[in-house]
């Protein structure tokens, strides 16, 4: 009798462990921006999701190795059975130009927090991304607009037509509108040196309020 007891409980102990091993799931792994270059912080949004609910309560790292993110975290759920989604969030400070792989592993344990890990497998996901290198030559996709940082220091937008009227405008990188200015096509120099050094964005609208192009410089 003792031996029958023995075997069921070994029994639902790995119908658990098996069952279990099925109960978190990575959803999808997005970055921001999605085109970084080697000036952006970029976030990472992981949404994953548990068949227990109150997985809000969460421990998370992450380290660099190489061109690799190692990314990992552990939620405790509750004992009541219903889907429960989450979104982690890692912030990575500028890397280099290159290649890179975000890895993800999640895992799952009992409330309350802090839990351990319950010993099955854990889920994992990755995704591949490139960093770009930053550049003070600017061609917009798709505008027939060449913009550029010319030799005095200066923003130059060449390509519109003399009697065209346009807006150009300057944000720094908080947001803040720093130049709004109209001009013809013929006024093509946006004094863009008086600033200090940093990264800053432009858009420049048509005389209808049409965006003909958009981008971000760096004054070194």
């Amino acid at each position: 009798m003792m031996k029958y007891f023995l075997n069921l409980f070994l029994l639902l102990l790995l119908f658990s462990i098996a069952a279990s091993a099925q109960n978190q799931w990575i959803d999808s792994i997005t970055l921001q921006p999605s085109n970084p270059d080697a000036d952006d912080t970029i976030k990472f949004y992981v949404a994953v999701s548990f068949s227990s609910g109150s997985c809000d309560q969460h421990s998370q790292l992450h380290i660099l190795n190489g061109n690799t993110i190692e990314a990992s975290a552990l939620h405790c759920t509750g004992m009541l059975a219903y889907i429960c989604s989450h979104t982690d969030t890692f912030v990575v400070t500028p890397l280099s130009a290159g290649n890179y792989t975000f890895r993800f592993n999640l895992t799952s344990g009992d409330l309350p927090f802090p839990c351990s890990a319950l010993g099955i497998p854990a889920a994992t996901d990755s995704l591949q991304f490139l960093v770009s290198p930053v550049s003070n030559i600017l061609q917009p996709d798709a505008s027939p607009i060449l913009i550029y940082i010319n030799e005095t220091g200066n923003l130059r937008i060449d390509g519109l037509q003399a009697g065209n009227l346009y807006r150009a405008e300057i944000f720094s990188v908080d947001g803040k509108l720093l130049i709004s200015e109209k001009r013809s096509g013929v006024e093509n120099i946006i004094r863009t040196s008086i600033f200090s050094a940093g990264v800053y964005f432009f858009r420049v609208h048509d005389k209808n309020g049409m965006q003909l192009a958009n981008g971000k410089f760096v004054r070194r």
